[in-house]
């Protein structure tokens, strides 16, 4: 049996499970029309609520259930609940994941996690949802503004409670300096097997709590309460607060993704790594060493370094990371006809080089020559949003009909790029250009079109991509059954009875 048959076998047991409950058996929330046409979607109530509530300890509050599917359908260690009521309302299993077939995931994930603190709400007097258990804190909100704009405890002792805008994996640090400090995270999206949650649990460290619209409703600085074991989120300072807060959140608009923020021009940097200017008129550490091996280059506005390892083998080994090594680095300007006076040269002291020091190290020699370089990627960064917002909302003044026809166009545009590098009029590099620019406006149109609610076929609008996503599909479908093949293999195998003799 396939894959595909086997999920429609787990359907078909869920569906008849349900209907034998009768008019308990089932209940409804509330979807994009986008997902489906009158807004609602049935879905088996009894997993559905248990996936709502199990996690806090509520399982005997809610009408029991039997499992069908087994766990690992989605990923390892899912929740069967999870899987039996998507399988039930007639979803694939992948269907609320974030980068999986479904394009219409995060908005299907929100509209399910809404109906789920409903669920709380009635059955648990819940008013959030606890995706990881925790210690009650009573901490200040902290809202970062960048990825390492990490938490402290503040000038009066009280820890963090760190408020970001959901469970993916950029924010694993920061949660982890969070929970170092006695705080607890809020996210307003992700769920149980989000990558944050996930990477947490085991660690016991504290509460990741998700709360919809969070960072407007808990002003930075604010002092608040949470308590996961009752599922509850409290300002403690000025409860009037609260209510106004909850107002405005509730009529504002989904916050965007956090805005690049400028920032002012950096100090010295201080390099790590016992990193050194050479000094022309001492002998270099290296002197008698017998190996010269070249080992990195970097290239940069204004300089181009170039690395080299300087050792001898008569030094102390590390078997995975090798001989302890001095590093050289020269730096040269670019452009090179500018370059009147000496080269700046660095090195530092013998040691052993662990995995991604190399490249920090040069960097680091970047940034004491030129520390302006340290944030030239991120004031880019901060001009492509700019243009790209600028470039949105001048497609957004196209009509629905107009978007879907422009996306068409495009389509056919980008489905004629292969016949047209095959045919020498383009090279791989002006198509490799040519797609990238494709995928960019591609992701404008469809963010647009999901914002309005246009349906959209995309395998009409971009057939040669639906035709690659086709064959990658059936590349990891093939990659699962021989690991789901390997994994049954290792577990049908009965351990040895004794150990193995000893080679003589």
């Amino acid at each position: 049996m396939t894959r595909d048959e086997k999920i429609e076998a787990f359907r078909k047991a869920i569906i008849a499970q349900a209907d034998a409950m009768g008019d308990s058996g089932w209940m409804t929330i509330d979807v994009p029309t986008s997902i489906r046409e009158d807004g609602r979607l049935r879905v088996p109530k009894a997993p559905f609520e248990l996936w709502a509530v199990a996690l806090s300890g509520g399982s005997h509050l809610v009408a029991s259930w039997t499992n069908v599917s087994p766990v690992g359908v989605k990923q390892g260690a899912d929740d069967p609940n999870h899987t039996d009521w998507m399988l039930g309302a007639g979803l694939g299993p992948l269907d609320m994941k974030t980068g999986g077939p479904n394009p219409m995931a995060e908005v299907l994930s929100a509209a399910a996690y809404a109906a789920r603190a409903e669920v709380e709400r009635r059955v648990l007097a819940f008013d959030c949802s606890v995706l990881l258990q925790g210690h009650t804190v009573t901490g200040r909100v902290h809202i970062p503004a960048v990825r390492d704009d990490f938490p402290t405890v503040s000038d009066d002792g009280i820890p963090p409670v760190t408020v970001v805008k959901n469970a993916g994996p950029d924010w694993l640090e920061m949660a982890i300096k969070t929970f170092q400090l006695g705080g607890a995270v809020i996210v307003e999206r992700g769920g149980e097997m989000a990558h944050l949650v996930t990477e947490l649990r085991a660690t016991g460290g504290g509460a990741i709590i998700r709360k919809e619209k969070a960072r407007a409703l808990y002003p930075a600085g604010s002092l608040l309460k949470a308590e996961p074991a009752v599922g509850r989120l409290t300002l403690e300072e000025d409860r009037a607060l609260v209510s106004e807060r909850a107002a405005a959140a509730f009529n504002a608009a989904p916050l965007e993704d956090d805005p690049v923020v400028s920032v002012e021009p950096p100090p010295p940097h201080q390099p790590g790594f016992g990193i050194v200017p050479h000094n022309p008129n001492k002998r270099h550490p290296s002197s008698n060493t017998t190996l010269y091996e070249p080992c990195f280059k970097l290239q940069s506005a204004n300089w181009d370094l170039y690395a080299a390892w300087e050792y001898d083998k008569g030094g102390r080994y590390d078997p995975h990371y090798g001989y302890e090594m001095y590093l050289s680095i020269w730096a040269y300007r670019n452009p090179r006809d500018t370059d009147r006076g000496p080269r700046p040269h660095f090195h530092s002291d013998k040691r052993i080089w662990k995995d991604g020091e190399l490249s920090q190290a040069v960097h680091d020699v970047l940034y004491m020559i030129d520390p302006e370089a340290k944030f030239a990627g991120q004031r880019l960064s901060e001009e492509f949003a700019r243009q790209r917002q600028a470039e949105k909302a001048k497609i957004a003044e196209l009509s629905d009909d107009r978007i879907i026809h422009e996306m068409r166009r495009l389509g056919r545009e980008e489905d004629g790029l292969w016949e047209e590098k095959e045919g020498g009029d383009l090279t791989q590099q002006e198509y490799t250009s040519m797609l990238i620019e494709y995928n960019r406006l591609f992701r404008i149109y469809t963010e647009i079109a999901r914002e309005r609610g246009i349906e959209l076929d995309m395998g009409e609008i971009r057939p040669f991509i639906a035709s690659q996503d086709a064959r990658d599909n059936e590349t990891l479908e093939r990659m699962d059954a021989q690991q789901r093949a390997f994994d049954e293999y290792m577990r049908s195998t009965p351990p040895l009875n004794k150990p193995l003799a000893p080679r003589m």
